[in-house]
């Protein structure tokens, strides 16, 4: 999606891949100011076998993929300048049950790359970062395992990465052990980076005290044993760990994926409390299944943002950052109503600003009340005020029926058994309405009710709409 200025997006377009990718990079690979564009090509049975490389042609257009062999199951991806020649090189994760496996791809000098080299990479290797971790100038390879275990590819002489460290991050209070995560940032400002792992794997559900492993960077490539940092309680497993400095103070943060299929779904943010460790998190709204997270400066201002994206509406959500990691999320109102489907508004209280009737409607709605919330100002609303009618889900619109310029509120119940009858609750004047009252009805208006001055006199005639039950 191209960035149009300001935080907006233009429409995404689309570019195949052989298979299904669970993973992208980013990087300019033949060094001409221009990002290209890398996917792992895993399949969704785990089938693929290749990399695709997408050159980047100018105004958002790109190549026809180019594939290099992978082995199986390439599932994260990482770039870095491995040999020190100013070229990105290659470095993919091939994720199998049980033995796993890292390829190095070296750019060969003009954007393409040399027949892959092959180092093991311990069990079920899934996501991929990469940094010195041993301060000698040469990148090393971090790879999130299965088991909770993170191993370490020490890079010697920028091409053998045999010398491998394999770290526990003992069990504690985690869920999963597969698909793992993994990030490295520099928390405490010491100039070596530490590394964050997370289980990963994407179970449904709320999980009480899930946590990321924290590995401290001692030097020389050696790390203390594994810390713990808690999650929010009662969230999902973190598919996706991001570290950069939020609110530019100089100490990197820490943002998680939160993914679960609830109202937890989102992101947490972990912000540096400035001596390496960090404050209690804060869990913040994001798209159902949020299965991935990132940070940069999105809208040009300075701050850095943060993008997610989920896997049930297949959405990027744009999360501006204004100032100081604030990151404003739509206040959330009760209806104290079992089921809140349709919603409606009007000023009610001729204070200048929209009120809301929720409502549902159909068999469905069951004892569902149709609740109205009173907006205070700056778009906050009161908790919802219920009103009761006849059992069976209730459709309610704000309507002015008696020509008072005043907006009443109209019911039409969904009952499936006689008697069929519509309510109203007239406008006092102040906002506030009267009893409600009833009018029987040879139908039944079963999802949805209207009102519109048909006949020009000034006073609405009521419509109901019927869908008789299968």
């Amino acid at each position: 999606m191209k960035n149009l200025g300001q935080g907006h997006f233009a429409e995404s377009g689309h570019f195949s891949s052989p298979r299904g990718v669970p993973d992208i990079l980013v990087g300019d690979f033949n060094n001409d100011g221009k990002r290209d564009v890398v996917t792992p090509n895993y399949g969704f049975f785990g089938e693929g076998n290749t990399i695709s490389l997408f050159i980047n042609q100018g105004n958002a257009t790109f190549s026809q993929p180019v594939d290099y062999s992978s082995g199986n199951r390439p599932a994260g991806v990482a770039a870095a300048d491995l040999n020190n020649d100013g070229w990105l090189d290659l470095v993919v994760s091939n994720y199998v049950f049980g033995p796993s496996t890292v390829s190095i791809f070296f750019n060969n000098g003009n954007g393409t790359f040399a027949p892959r080299i092959t180092f093991p990479a311990g069990e079920s290797a899934w996501r991929l970062a990469a940094g010195d971790m041993n301060g000698d100038s040469f990148i090393d390879i971090v790879v999130g395992n299965g088991g909770r275990k993170v191993n370490v590819l020490y890079n010697s002489n920028g091409n053998n990465f045999s010398n491998r460290i394999q770290y526990e991050i003992v069990p504690g209070p985690t869920a999963g052990a597969d698909m793992s995560s993994v990030a490295i940032g520099d928390i405490n400002n010491d100039g070596r980076p530490e590394i964050f792992y997370s289980p990963g794997l994407r179970f449904e559900g709320l999980y009480d005290h899930l946590s990321i492993g924290l590995l401290r960077n001692l030097g020389n490539g050696n790390f203390a044993t594994a810390e713990f940092i808690e999650m929010v309680p009662f969230t999902g497993t973190a598919p996706a760990i991001e570290i950069s400095d939020l609110n530019l103070d100089g100490w990197k943060d820490m943002t998680l994926a939160s993914y679960n299929g609830r109202a937890s779904d989102g992101y947490m943010v972990f912000m540096n409390n400035g001596s390496g460790g960090f404050q209690p998190p804060y869990l913040n709204p994001a798209g159902q299944y949020t299965v991935d997270v990132m940070s940069g400066d999105a809208d040009n201002d300075g701050k850095i943002d943060i993008l997610t994206t989920d896997e049930s509406s297949l959405m990027v959500t744009f999360h501006r950052n204004f100032g100081n990691a604030y990151f404003p999320t739509p206040g959330l109102y009760p209806t104290n109503s079992f089921i809140a489907s349709f919603l409606d508004a009007a000023d009610i209280d001729d204070d200048g600003d929209l009120d809301v009737l929720t409502s549902a409607t159909g068999a469905a709605g069951g004892e569902s009340k149709p609740s109205l919330l009173k907006n205070l100002g700056s778009g906050r609303f009161t908790p919802g005020v219920n009103y009761s009618i006849r059992n069976g889900g209730v459709q309610a619109k704000l309507r002015d029926i008696n020509g008072d310029r005043k907006p009443d509120i109209i019911f039409a119940t969904a009952a499936t058994s006689p008697p069929y009858d519509f309510h109203y609750a007239l406008n006092n004047g102040d906002g506030t309405f009267g009893a409600v009252q009833t009018k029987s009805i040879n139908a039944c208006g079963w999802f949805d009710i209207n009102a519109a001055d048909f006949i020009m006199t000034g006073i609405w005639t009521l419509s109901l709409a019927k869908i008789n039950p299968v």
